[in-house]
């Protein structure tokens, strides 16, 4: 996983996905804290779709939502997207996450693997395989 540090470092690009050149910013800690609100509102959605007290409710959104949980929900097809339309934003501010939705898909999937790269995000949740940064 790529630490924090070294993701926010990243220059802008291009890319071009369906024939078209998009300007692609690095993430920033606003996207990052944005990522980690998505996190806790799906997990307070879970939770009242359980019909659990208030009471849990209050203490799961008093829970910290740690790095590893952003990093591993942006490993996910949700997250990639979320992601990326939040860096697409800065350089096509009219983008919307349904325009995202048309850019991505199984066919280029290989160019988003290294859009990922590119910005920084490979890596997904910590594992023994994969171990955080600065891990021995």
């Amino acid at each position: 996983m790529a630490g924090l540090a070294e993701t926010l470092g990243k220059k802008t690009i291009t890319v071009k996905l369906r024939d078209k050149d998009y300007v692609v910013s690095p993430p920033t800690l606003n996207d990052f804290a944005a990522v980690e609100q998505l996190v806790r509102n799906r997990r307070i959605e879970a939770l009242q779709a359980a019909n659990v007290s208030t009471e849990v409710i209050v203490e799961a959104v008093e829970h910290t939502i740690t790095d590893d949980q952003v990093m591993e929900f942006i490993g996910t097809l949700t997250g990639i997207r979320f992601m990326f339309w939040r860096c697409l934003q800065r350089g096509q501010p009219d983008m919307t996450i349904e325009d995202v939705d048309a850019l991505i898909g199984f066919d280029n999937m290989g160019d988003m693997e290294a859009l990922i790269v590119s910005l920084g995000l490979e890596g997904g949740a910590a594992t023994e395989e994969n171990p955080p940064q600065g891990s021995p």
